[in-house]
């Protein structure tokens, strides 16, 4: 018997399976804050009628949909389309209300094995991004979207990488090293209240 993929068995530099699936959220709206004004975070755990964070923008909203999942998963297609296809109603109303662009952002890496083509042989890497943005490309054009897109896991670990060190404080279940990281940690996110403070008096 193969051994189950769990959170047991993270995936990549960053173990987003550690996090479970609030905090994997709150994650996602930490760096989103960080890198962006004009957002608004929706509770956790609670309806979120299909949107976990909200960005104005001068273009319209741009809503955000967080989809953590413990398990690994062979085929991004398929899961990205059944994913989306589960939030249609939600995306038509956004849309309605004033959304022009929308993201999904998870934690299911796009760059899984995918099921094998005609010859018997695996979708080559080239093949399954071309497959992925195909199926984007055919909602975005159905929801009347400007804009739309998948934060994967690649994705978001390139956001997780410059992440300030109080973020990767709160959420360092994720690291893959946490014993190693956690002294640096300190040390930064103490630096990081440190420059705060001389920044505050200086404005003074």
């Amino acid at each position: 018997m193969a051994p189950p993929t769990s959170a047991q068995t993270p995936q990549g530099p960053y173990w987003y399976e550690n996090l479970g699936e609030h905090d994997f959220q709150r994650l996602c709206a930490a760096i989103i804050v960080h890198k962006f004004d004009k957002v608004r975070c929706y509770p956790v755990g609670q309806k979120d009628g299909g949107r976990d964070i909200k960005r104005k923008t001068a273009g319209g909203d741009l809503v955000y949909q967080v989809k953590w999942s413990k398990n690994a998963v062979k085929d991004p297609v398929g899961w990205l389309t059944k994913a989306v296809e589960g939030e249609r109603a939600k995306i038509k109303r956004h849309v309605a209300n004033g959304a022009t662009r929308y993201i999904l952002v998870t934690s299911v890496a796009g760059t899984s094995a995918m099921a094998k083509d005609d010859t018997g042989r695996g979708a080559g890497t080239i093949d399954k991004v071309d497959k992925v943005d195909e199926v984007i490309e055919a909602f975005r054009v159905e929801f009347g979207l400007q804009e739309m897109e998948c934060w994967w896991r690649e994705d978001l670990d390139a956001h997780v990488v410059n992440a300030p060190a109080n973020i990767l404080w709160r959420f360092q279940k994720m690291l893959a090293a946490r014993r190693p990281c956690a002294s640096f940690l300190r040390q930064a996110r103490q630096n990081s209240l440190s420059t705060g403070s001389l920044s505050s008096s200086a404005k003074r």
